[in-house]
């Protein structure tokens, strides 16, 4: 919950200060540090699609709900995104072994609402039924 807390804190940033309103659709592009500084949007423990952290696998990607657009060029963004970025993106966290590393299932997009299930990963985009986290 906490890492995927700290995607949705990021995308915030990114959206505001380095796409002109739009977001980061991997965690490689969060990571890039704006040009002339040295720090990422997001901390570099999660700096990759695919990367493990406490026991669950992140990634990120654009959100496939209808009507989600690229927005600009990754060229115009302010640390040179390797891609474009969109109106909304999906991020998840999946338990590496199920019952061993982790017991649920997590995803967020730009509402920046944090959803679980206990059954099965979930689906890009969020379905409407998806339970939020207390």
């Amino acid at each position: 919950i906490g890492s995927l807390r700290a995607a949705n804190s990021a995308e915030s940033s990114y959206y505001s200060t380095c796409a002109a309103g739009a977001y980061a659709v991997t965690l490689d592009d969060l990571a890039k540090p704006p040009n002339g500084t040295s720090q990422g949007f997001i901390s570099p423990d999660l700096a990759s699609n695919g990367v493990t952290k406490s026991g669950y696998q992140h990634t990120m990607a654009k959100d496939a709900s209808p009507g989600t657009l690229d927005v600009g060029t990754a060229a115009a963004t302010c640390n040179g995104s390797t891609s474009t970025p969109a109106t909304s993106y999906y991020a998840s966290a999946v338990p590496i072994t199920l019952n061993s590393t982790g017991t649920r299932y997590f995803a967020t997009d730009k509402r920046g609402t944090i959803f679980m299930d206990s059954a099965a990963a979930i689906a890009n985009p969020i379905p409407g039924t998806a339970t939020a986290v207390q």
